[in-house]
């Protein structure tokens, strides 16, 4: 029973001491869990699928999420000094991030319509990102890296057009699109405030380019060109 404890003891010893020597080396190793606030900004472009007419839509708004990760130091796993991989998971969510109602547009010529036979809206609601990295100290307190990943999306999608007899048959439809296994990138800079706080700025870009929608209007598909730029500040805790 001794021995026993004296091992425990010292494996908990040899534990502690290995980890403190890690962090002493390097602050940015191991697990952490962060939030974020920021800004974003959109197209949303599409038309049906017998181009009868064209929206787009320029979106912005304000949002804010959560990210997790774990960092790991490559120095320790293949001998490559001062670079950490790092994978993070990410969620989004806009708050008011959506374009006024936009006139339908003419195919012929590009110019919106005079009236609102068909208006548009496009409104970022949510996302969730899956994310690998690669950082580079430069040095004990400072970290910048490159980011590139898949982003599932969820964007409202609202169509306002009118019926016979014009203008009080109005009508109304919406719809929240799945728009799933979209490529996105970006950069970000991480600085330690103390032993667990770090402060963090990421930059993101997306793209998803003519891809079918759900959403379906008089019988006729929906096609859009979707691209998000997002900048946010956050605080990361390190475990």
């Amino acid at each position: 029973m001794k021995m026993r404890k004296f091992l425990i003891i010292n494996i908990l010893y040899l534990i502690f001491a290995t980890s403190s020597f890690a962090q002493a080396k390097n602050k940015f190793e191991g697990l952490y869990l962060g939030i974020d606030i920021g800004r974003e900004t959109a197209k949303d472009y599409g038309y049906e699928n017998n181009r009868t007419w064209l929206n787009k839509n320029n979106l912005s708004g304000n949002l804010y999420g959560y990210h997790l990760g774990y960092n790991f130091s490559l120095d320790n796993l293949i001998g490559l000094k001062n670079f950490i991989f790092s994978t993070q998971f990410e969620f989004q969510k806009g708050t008011n991030a959506k374009n006024d109602w936009a006139k339908q547009i003419n195919p012929d010529d590009g110019t919106a319509n005079s009236g609102c036979n068909y208006c548009t809206k496009s409104t970022f609601n949510e996302s969730y990102s899956l994310l690998g990295k690669i950082g580079y100290l430069i040095n004990e307190k400072n970290f910048i890296n490159v980011a590139v990943g898949l982003t599932d999306l969820r964007v409202k999608r609202e169509i306002l057009y009118f019926l016979e007899p014009y203008p009080t048959g109005l009508d109304h439809s919406q719809v929240i699109d799945k728009i799933n296994s979209v490529p996105i990138y970006g950069v970000g800079y991480e600085r330690i405030i103390d032993d667990n706080f770090s402060f963090v700025i990421d930059a993101r870009y997306l793209e998803s380019n003519t891809l079918k929608s759900s959403s379906v209007y008089d019988g006729n598909n929906e096609y859009y060109k979707y691209k998000q730029k997002s900048l946010t500040a956050g605080i990361n805790y390190r475990f």
